[in-house]
């Protein structure tokens, strides 16, 4: 039985340790590979479920994109990242995360999109979208590894007890009253 506690334990850790540095190095954990959209001509993009990302080069830069021709059931919504901290590396250039653009419902859309920039990008939408998520997602990561590394210790600690018996400090009567000691 202890063996599975420590399996578990184990997998705990080695869960926490590989969210942390998914996390810390910036993956955009699931945010797919950007596909380059050209400015100021119509180009079909994909809105998945939780959204299209688009990128620009310089941080701080800014996205507008108009709908060409049908119109979303329930609307088109921008939301621009004023906390441009999530970036990624592709196609040799850093790209920062400027705008999340969402319709409803999710589908293939002929889209026009401007921008302040010299290059735009697009990919779905990744799950960590700024730095307070990634805070939250580092903490998470640490107390996960931090709480699998306890438990380990806590049954290997009580393992070591338990197979070599109390300490011999301990009066005999107290070692003899064990509940862990066979009889």
């Amino acid at each position: 039985m202890r063996r599975v506690w420590l399996v578990l334990a184990a997998l705990v850790a080695t869960t926490g340790l590989a969210l942390g540095a998914a996390v810390w190095f910036g993956v955009p954990l699931d945010g797919g590979p950007l596909r380059q959209i050209p400015l100021g001509q119509p180009v079909s993009v994909t809105l998945p479920e939780r959204g299209a990302m688009f990128w620009v080069t310089t941080e701080g830069g800014h996205v507008s994109c108009d709908v060409v021709g049908a119109q979303p059931e329930r609307g088109l919504s921008m939301l621009g990242l004023p906390d441009q901290s999530l970036s990624v590396r592709a196609d040799g250039r850093t790209w920062h995360a400027a705008m999340l653009l969402t319709a409803s419902p999710p589908g293939d859309y002929l889209l026009t999109c401007t921008s302040n920039e010299t290059a735009l990008a697009a990919a779905e939408a990744p799950l960590v979208r700024d730095l307070s998520t990634r805070a939250v997602a580092l903490l998470a990561a640490a107390v996960l590894t931090v709480a699998g590394l306890a438990a380990a210790a806590i049954v290997a600690l009580r393992r070591g007890v338990s197979g070599r018996g109390w300490p011999s400090a301990l009066p005999e009567a107290a070692r003899d009253s064990s509940p862990d000691q066979p009889r």
